[in-house]
């Protein structure tokens, strides 16, 4: 792991939380298009800093697709044991956003689906950093 790597790492790590700050007072104030994106972008800046620990050209996470993170997303789930569907599952997050189509329980529900894949995030973080 190279300098480089540790400062993309500590960009994304940054960008997700700034996003999570807003989340409580959206979900207060029942905005839940707003909230879905908020969680939708902490799941893609999460992902982003664990490819830029691993990445041997942290740059290139920049970059990326939404195809290329879907398909890292679903490797970093399958990795752990977990059924890839769940990547689909969050992303119906990203589309609430344009659609505006949950109404709160589902909302809630895939907040519970973010969760678990941060929570396998994170994880796969600590075992990076454990390698160490």
């Amino acid at each position: 792991m190279s300098f480089r790597n540790l400062l993309e790492y500590v960009r994304y790590l940054e960008l997700a939380r700034q996003l999570l700050d807003n989340l409580e007072e959206l979900e207060r104030r029942g905005d839940f298009r707003k909230a879905s994106e908020v969680l939708w972008g902490a799941v893609v800046n999460y992902t982003k800093a664990l490819l830029a620990l691993v990445c041997e050209k942290p740059e290139i996470v920049r970059s990326m697709r939404h195809r290329d993170l879907r398909r890292e997303m679903k490797y970093i789930v399958m990795s752990v044991g977990e059924d890839p569907h769940l990547v689909t599952e969050i992303e119906a997050l990203h589309a609430n956003f344009y659609e505006d189509f949950m109404d709160p329980d589902d909302y809630l529900m895939y907040k519970r689906k973010v969760l678990k894949y941060l929570n396998i995030v994170m994880r796969r973080i600590e075992q990076v950093f454990e390698q160490f």
